[in-house]
């Protein structure tokens, strides 16, 4: 049921970058720099799989609580949009439908859910980036050269 997973996402980013340089001869020649970088990215989307929505039950076939399965209660309800896969069942399974596999014959049979997401399919996040960074480009002579920095990312 389905044939995938679809995600559509709309993406911007912003950003500022400050940076300045300056030369100066002091037991050698130095080049300073000093710099920062700000970035602020925004995305939002859609994430779904292709077929049918289908509320999550209360409880499996066997009457077990799916809360007690690990399923948070508050999605119980919820429309999810998911991936099944076909499954051969054990044969003590007694409340799986029969179905003629070849090679097998009459064989009970389950849907198994692979993966999914219940509540709404939209999502929007952002984020911050910051960087900075101060260097030292010193020139001792023609043949030494030390490149002396510091760089701060979040």
């Amino acid at each position: 049921m389905g044939l995938g997973f679809e995600q559509n996402t709309d993406a911007n980013t912003y950003g500022l970058d400050v940076a300045t340089t300056k030369m100066f001869d002091f037991v050698g020649g130095h080049t300073f720099k000093i710099g920062y970088h700000y970035e602020l990215d925004h995305y939002n989307g859609i994430r779904i799989y292709s077929g049918p929505n289908s509320p999550i039950p209360a409880t499996n076939a066997t009457g077990v609580p799916v809360t007690e399965l690990g399923v948070p209660e508050e999605a119980i309800g919820q429309p999810t949009n998911a991936e099944y896969y076909l499954k051969v069942a054990p044969d003590t399974c007694t409340l799986c439908p029969l179905l003629n596999v070849p090679g097998l014959g009459l064989t009970p049979v389950a849907l198994q859910q692979r993966r999914g997401l219940w509540g709404s399919p939209d999502f929007k996040t952002s984020s911050d980036y910051h960087a900075a960074y101060i260097e030292d480009i010193w020139r001792l002579d023609r043949h030494l050269t030390l490149d002396l920095g510091i760089r701060y990312e979040q």
